[in-house]
């Protein structure tokens, strides 16, 4: 994500899931200086990045008002339009990817999703 936006010093993303990967990719956003966010939609594993220091959102509603996002959702197909702002940037390493067809289509040009460079690069971090 910073290599496309450029600097993420100061600026506000959404980590959309927070199991092995999604805690992972929070940590290097805030090694950024990025202001991580993180939803998930099990209370307990939003509770586990309460206690490791990140802001929480618990309702998808709130999605709509991060315009970067960082996806490691381990659902697919349920980020929907109407849940996103007008135009996101979004960076999604995860298989299967969130968005549905009409959001990959309306997006197409401000979300990057490449699983299996950026998926076997995650699981490499996590491995070491």
């Amino acid at each position: 994500m910073d290599s496309i936006i450029g600097r993420l010093q100061g600026k506000d993303v959404l980590q959309i899931g927070y199991g092995a990967v999604g805690k992972l990719m929070a940590l290097a956003l805030k090694d950024k200086n990025a202001t991580v966010t993180v939803f998930d939609k099990d209370p307990e594993i939003l509770g586990a990045a309460e206690a490791d220091g990140f802001m929480v959102i618990k309702s998808r509603e709130h999605i709509k008002s991060f315009e970067l996002i960082a996806d490691a959702s381990s659902e697919g197909g349920w980020l929907t339009n109407e849940l996103l702002p007008e135009s996101p940037v979004i960076v999604s390493p995860g298989v299967p990817l969130s968005l549905d067809d009409s959001a990959q289509n309306k997006h197409r040009d401000r979300f990057f999703h490449d699983p299996l460079d950026i998926g076997t690069a995650g699981m490499l971090g996590m491995s070491v």
